[in-house]
């Protein structure tokens, strides 16, 4: 009888310790169920405009998507310098096209890196609105001319690395949302200056005025971005 037992008791144990590692190896609780059949479509809004973007699924916790986005926004002003009246638009347009792998390391949180052609090139338009009075000495406005200043990044191709919380793949439905705060790093922007009638100096190389601004705004080396997305399962 005890060694009937036993036996009962023994099989049953073998066959607890042989089903348990089989169904261990079903369940990842840290890892998202993202796989390489797995194919989004995705649109996002950010401080690099609106996009979209194709996402792939490569192995459990890596995809790979490709992205385009880009924000364009015009705004004209006035301003007034040394007694004479400008007017001027600036025309501010950034964003980028991009390549990107995200590493799921937790549940829903993920590391992104990978590069951009970086489409950061803001200007600025202006000509003078008002002509120039000092003393007997009069200069009407379309002898004072215009003047064109635009803003390019060191590095066109600018390095991506980004923090985020969601999923570009969908887990079990068919669409997925994620947050995202990252930078590109475009290194020093570069500027280049062109003028017309008597502002035609400001643009000479002699005069430095592009240096001087370069050397101004010389820490403004990173683009920041900030993203919400939201894609669609193309493939389950």
């Amino acid at each position: 009888m005890k060694i009937f037992l036993f036996g009962r008791c023994l099989i049953i144990l073998l066959a607890v310790g042989f089903i348990q590692p089989l169904g261990s190896q079903t369940i990842d609780p840290i890892l998202p169920e993202t796989g390489n059949s797995k194919v989004a479509l995705g649109a996002s809004l950010s401080t690099a405009g609106p996009g979209l973007n194709l996402v792939f699924g490569v192995t459990k916790p890596l995809s790979v998507r490709i992205g385009f986005e880009q924000m364009v926004i015009g705004v004209p002003f006035s301003f007034e310098e040394n007694n004479i009246d400008y007017d001027a638009d600036l025309d501010f347009r950034a964003g980028s096209i991009s390549l990107l792998a995200d590493f799921h390391f937790f549940r829903s949180l993920f590391v992104s890196a990978g590069a951009g052609y970086n489409l950061f090139k803001p200007s600025i338009n202006g000509v003078a609105a008002s002509d120039w009075k000092y003393g007997d000495i009069y200069i009407p406005a379309e002898d004072i001319g215009e003047f064109f200043f635009e803003i390019e990044p060191t590095h066109r191709i600018s390095p991506y690395l980004g923090l985020g919380i969601g999923h570009k793949l969908s887990r079990k439905g068919r669409v997925a949302l994620s947050m995202e705060a990252g930078a590109f790093y475009q290194g020093p922007p570069k500027i280049g200056i062109k003028a017309t009638g008597l502002l035609a100096p400001t643009a000479e190389d002699a005069h430095q005025h592009g240096r001087l601004l370069e050397n101004q705004l010389d820490s403004w080396r990173i683009y920041p971005v900030l993203k919400i997305g939201l894609s669609f399962l193309l493939t389950k």
